[in-house]
């Protein structure tokens, strides 16, 4: 069963003043034709009533931390996951990332990966800088 629209402004008028003369809420339901959930949420948190919650959860990272963050990168050292490390951060190197892209003084990079050193590597730069010498 669908809901009914919010309170209006004239029920919630009618409301506070049925409160104020002392009566009980299931007359004041009965008077203006709501439940007396409807009323009671009213009543016990005026101010509030009829807010969209913003949903989601506290933030990971302060203000304090993003400043860090843009701080630590642009000394232009570390990778994000090394400032993760560095600052020692509650959150993943992904949203590290975002909080450098959200920056419009930095421009973030990525570190260019370098391949793995094998032992036939290091046998040539040897064998290379053997050859230089002589």
């Amino acid at each position: 069963m669908p809901r009914k629209p919010r309170l209006s402004t004239f029920e919630k008028g009618q409301i506070v003043a049925y409160q104020s003369n002392c009566w009980p809420v299931s007359r004041i339901a009965e008077e203006i034709g709501r439940s007396r959930n409807v009323v009671n949420a009213f009543l016990r948190d005026q101010a509030r009533y009829n807010r969209k919650n913003p949903g989601g959860g506290p933030r990971k990272l302060t203000a304090a931390d993003q400043r860090r963050i843009n701080r630590e990168a642009s000394k232009g050292v570390l990778s994000s996951a090394g400032i993760v490390k560095a600052l020692q951060l509650n959150v993943k190197a992904r949203r590290v990332r975002q909080v450098l892209q959200a920056n419009k003084n930095l421009r973030y990079k990525r570190v260019a990966r370098t391949p793995a050193t094998r032992e036939r590597h290091e046998e040539a730069h040897v064998s290379w800088a053997k050859g230089t010498m002589a």
